[in-house]
């Protein structure tokens, strides 16, 4: 029985190839293919398809024309950042994800180069850069984690595995930060900061050339709470003191400023103002759930180059369009927001 299922699995997959080869070599029609394989012009339809899905053919596009040139022009130049990039919008979370990381690692390669360093967070979507690389070149980079790792979750809520890939793609150095990204007290994130091994590599990150990070928002699916890294009371305990969002785990006001909760304290990793220091602060977060954290990173400095998809992107230009219409662009410079005053501002 066994080997009746894959002698049949090794015919199927012979005919996935033979369908593919007919079509995309050798330029036969759906009908013309049926009649050399002897199926119907409806299961070649599908044999593409999965040929496809299963990797027997991949295509790949030999340009770098953006199909959202002009939405990305907009963005850079109504919201002030270096650069846009934007993908198609899907209302498959992971789908939705996986393209914007598609991009990112797409912006990765076209700008690595020897000698560069490169921060790496938390995230989903960073996690899943490496499996979008394409022939990726040897470069002497160094991929050093710019906060440390969760204990629990799923992937991407410890940078140690994309560091390592980058590293091992591009023939690069990781350099990991062995501790974890929140612990049970300022005083203890106090002492680990302190540790050589920690202090090196958060050192190393801080004066990194480029970074590479993920966004949480505070509404819909939030990661955090998720995968129980955070309760949902701490969640509205933040919420109350006016966060919108996080990035590396530091949750940040409308201003960009640091939320005044003792999680904020408690954490192992670069804080956002060193965040801020470095030159290139690549974020790649997509979904209209994270627009008013994405624009608050925006218009604090926080981002440099934005990854998203084509709605988010959208509705980050209808707020800035308002803001500009009403006069709001101007902002306070950022800095940490003291709890009493948020509390009593929402209490009058």
């Amino acid at each position: 029985m066994y080997s009746n299922r894959t002698s049949h699995k090794v015919l199927d997959r012979a005919l996935l190839g033979k369908v593919a080869r007919l079509y995309y070599e050798y330029d036969l029609t759906h009908q013309e293919i049926a009649e050399v394989v002897h199926v119907s012009r409806v299961k070649v339809t599908r044999l593409l398809q999965q040929a496809r899905d299963l990797g027997v053919v991949e295509i790949r596009v030999n340009s770098t024309a953006s199909p959202y040139a002009d939405l990305e022009s907009l963005i850079a130049t109504l919201l002030g950042v270096n650069e846009a990039v934007v993908v198609p919008y899907s209302e498959d979370t992971l789908k939705l994800r996986e393209a914007i990381a598609r991009a990112a690692a797409a912006y990765l390669q076209r700008v690595l180069r020897d000698d560069l360093v490169v921060a790496i967070s938390i995230s989903r979507t960073i996690a899943l850069i490496p499996k979008y690389l394409v022939d990726p070149r040897p470069v002497r980079a160094t991929f050093a984690a710019a906060v440390g790792g969760l204990s629990r979750g799923s992937a991407g809520m410890n940078p140690h595995g994309p560091i390592d890939q980058l590293a091992l793609a591009f023939g690069g150095v990781a350099e990991h930060m062995p501790a974890p990204a929140i612990v049970g007290t300022p005083r203890i994130a106090s002492a680990l900061l302190k540790e050589p091994a920690i202090g090196h590599t958060l050192a190393r990150a801080a004066s990194a050339d480029a970074i590479l990070l993920g966004l949480g928002s505070v509404t819909g699916s939030v990661q955090l709470v998720e995968e129980g890294v955070i309760t949902r009371s701490e969640l509205t305990q933040l919420r109350k003191l006016g966060a919108v969002g996080d990035m590396s785990a530091r949750f940040f006001d409308r201003e960009g400023r640091d939320i005044d909760h003792d999680l904020n304290r408690r954490i192992v990793g670069l804080d956002l103002d060193q965040i801020r220091e470095i030159p290139i602060r690549v974020v790649a977060a997509g979904g209209s759930e994270k627009v008013d954290a994405l624009y608050a990173a925006i218009a604090s400095k926080l981002i440099s180059v934005l990854v998203t998809d084509s709605r988010a992107a959208q509705l980050l230009l209808a707020r800035g369009r308002a803001e500009q219409g009403s006069g709001g662009t101007n902002r306070k410079a950022p800095g940490r927001i003291d709890a009493k005053q948020r509390l009593a501002a929402e209490a009058r």
